[in-house]
């Protein structure tokens, strides 16, 4: 073989190399998972003092109210088959069941933060349009 094809055929063959440890590590590699936001103010949201809710304005959290809460709670009602993605990491649905009455309460905050793989405070409007909104929303 002629000097310039085999250098042809190393470039080659270093490129192939290069392309399959780099697919590799992806594979194997664990993801960096960033926490959640905090709030400025270093306090955790809850509802009012007069027991008043909210708007159901994104992103949802404790302290929201309205049919988007209660399309969410009915979302963690689902009991989960073996299946599900949260499955996986051991949420299969709220017990006991919440009570769907659009309040974004205690027990709703409780059971939300159970059923997302990287706890979190708030839904946002990503995750409701593509979790809930579809089948859950009335």
């Amino acid at each position: 073989m002629k000097t310039s094809t085999k250098i042809i055929w190393a470039i080659v063959g270093v490129g192939a190399l290069a392309t399959a440890g780099f697919f590799i590590i992806r594979r194997f590699r664990k993801r960096r998972i960033m926490p959640p936001p905090t709030p400025t103010n270093g306090t955790t949201p809850s509802p009012s003092p007069t027991g008043a809710y909210s708007s159901d304005a994104f992103p949802l959290k404790q302290g929201s109210g309205g049919d988007r809460v209660k399309a969410l709670q009915r979302w963690l009602n689902v009991t989960r088959n073996t299946k599900a993605v949260s499955h996986a990491w051991g949420f299969y649905g709220c017990d006991p069941k919440l009570v769907v009455d659009g309040k974004w309460g205690n027990k709703t905050q409780e059971c939300y933060k159970k059923s997302r793989k990287v706890p979190t405070d708030t839904a946002t409007k990503e995750f409701y349009d593509k979790a809930i909104k579809p089948n859950y929303e009335s």
